[in-house]
């Protein structure tokens, strides 16, 4: 059901050079170093939060009954029958802007089908800082099970965009996969395109310049974001993408010049996403194909 080795769905890559690269002749693309910044929760934050998680679910959140089809697109795909059979076990809940949903090295306690919520999943090192390895958004899960309701995640995951999220607990999801073959084939297909999104990243942050990293990642975001654009400074941005600050306002003020997004205090937008596409390496169309595949009410809204 998961996938091990090379996913299909990465490609060699063949790239040319875009509008935006010709505005960038000035600029030093670089591979991206490992830095620290404020998108990471020091460790105060994360134990912090991490000790409300073990005492169930942090005072602040909203708790009403679960709406399995409202918003998750993984939840909009379930049969009546898997439907009914997780609705009794759902919360509905409020995640807010850097609150760690998973700790690496920490079993999964609970399952977080997002809504409109943005998540970035970071790998750590020995040290401290972090880099961005991949994202989830309405698509997708946040702390799946996939043997047991005790698998160890080797990833944080730190919410960038608050929003509503559906969550229920990995024993209870683990028993009802165990007892469902289709739900079993639904999360098998997501952990596909998961893990092809992550080496398509990896692959991406080797060997792309900033400026096609950048327009990939702003893309991604709006896929997984409501219209009207979605909060991103250029400190998180340059966590994510593994590079100073000075490089992402750069490259941020030229693709702005170039037409083809907005920013202001902390707000991002794409204004042309065709172009955007175009400053993009083909990493993004290599990733959103995966999902589209695979599941494909992955980006219906």
């Amino acid at each position: 059901m998961f996938v091990s080795g090379l996913s299909p769905f990465v490609r060699p890559f063949h790239g040319t050079p875009s509008r935006v690269n010709s505005l960038l002749g000035s600029l030093v693309n670089r591979r991206p170093a490992i830095i620290s910044s404020p998108c990471a929760p020091g460790t105060e934050v994360a134990n912090r939060v991490a000790s409300r998680m073990e005492q169930g679910l942090v005072s602040e959140m909203a708790r009403t009954k679960a709406k399995p089809h409202d918003g998750n697109r993984l939840l909009a795909a379930l049969g009546r029958e898997d439907a009914e059979r997780l609705g009794p076990h759902m919360q509905e809940v409020e995640v807010e802007p850097r609150q760690v949903l998973l700790e690496p090295g920490r079993a999964a306690s609970r399952t977080y089908f997002l809504h409109d919520a943005f998540v970035s999943v970071l790998t750590s090192f020995e040290d401290g800082p972090a880099i961005e390895t991949a994202t989830i958004g309405p698509e997708g899960a946040v702390g799946l099970p996939q043997f047991s309701s005790h698998h160890v995640s080797p990833s944080r995951a730190v919410v960038q965009s608050a929003g509503k999220a559906t969550v229920i607990t990995a024993d209870k999801l683990l028993k009802a996969m165990n007892e469902s073959a289709s739900l079993r084939v639904l999360f098998g297909k997501y952990a596909q395109a998961f893990v092809a999104q992550i080496q398509q990243t990896v692959a991406c942050n080797a060997v792309h310049s900033t400026s096609e990293r950048m327009a990939r990642r702003l893309l991604m975001s709006a896929d997984r974001t409501p219209p009207g654009g979605f909060p991103l400074t250029h400190e998180c941005l340059a966590d994510m993408l593994g590079v100073g600050r000075p490089t992402v306002s750069l490259t941020a003020r030229t693709l702005q010049t170039a037409g083809l997004i907005e920013y202001r205090r902390g707000m991002m937008k794409v204004v042309d996403r065709r172009g955007l596409e175009e400053a993009s390496c083909q990493c993004y169309s290599v990733i959103r194909r995966a999902y589209e595949q695979l599941l494909p009410l992955t980006f219906k809204r």
